[in-house]
């Protein structure tokens, strides 16, 4: 109130800020890829079927020398403020985007030697055909050259597969894993 007497101690106002920031960790290996400005995909448990957009506003010029990291902030487009601090978020920075990119799940590669492989069938054969991987991520890989659009990858059991083995295609809920 006008006239009021405060100490140094007591609080005048309390600044509440209009978006959440949210800083994430990223390995050394990973920063050159990382720029401010670029979109985020940003999902949290407390919002399951909801994917929040955000941006990156910042990556730190200066990592963690222990831990080989970088932190990076990045604000979440969020005009309902559904998100709130202290909430554990996944946040998926995108770093490139290709259309008709040929994807195959990352567990169907095969690294032999300096070589990526996988198999396709052929006439009920396995057939191994060395690739170029493109981007990756956990889940799926961008081969570039080796395999074509259509062409049927192995994805259970080509760690032990030979050139020429007979393989059985099965089909998820048809009895197949």
């Amino acid at each position: 109130d006008v006239g009021a007497t405060v100490s140094p101690q007591t609080p005048v106002f309390v600044m509440v800020a209009k978006a959440v920031e949210i800083h994430v960790t990223v390995d050394e290996a990973r920063i050159g890829q990382v720029r401010a400005g670029m979109s985020t995909d940003i999902s949290v448990p407390a919002f399951p079927s909801r994917t929040f957009k955000g941006k990156v506003a910042t990556v730190a010029p200066l990592g963690d020398a222990r831990a080989h990291t970088f932190d990076v902030k990045v604000l979440a487009e969020d005009p309902d403020r559904s998100l709130q601090p202290g909430m554990f978020a996944q946040v998926n920075i995108v770093v490139a985007t290709k259309s008709n990119a040929v994807l195959v799940p990352t567990a169907a590669i095969v690294q032999q030697g300096n070589a990526s492989r996988v198999f396709v069938i052929v006439n009920g054969k396995a057939t191994p055909k060395t690739v170029k991987v493109g981007i990756a991520d956990a889940q799926n890989s961008e081969i570039t050259e080796g395999v074509a659009a259509g062409d049927q990858v192995v994805t259970v059991g080509q760690n032990v597969l030979r050139d020429g083995q007979a393989v059985q295609v099965s089909t998820p809920g048809a009895g197949g894993t």
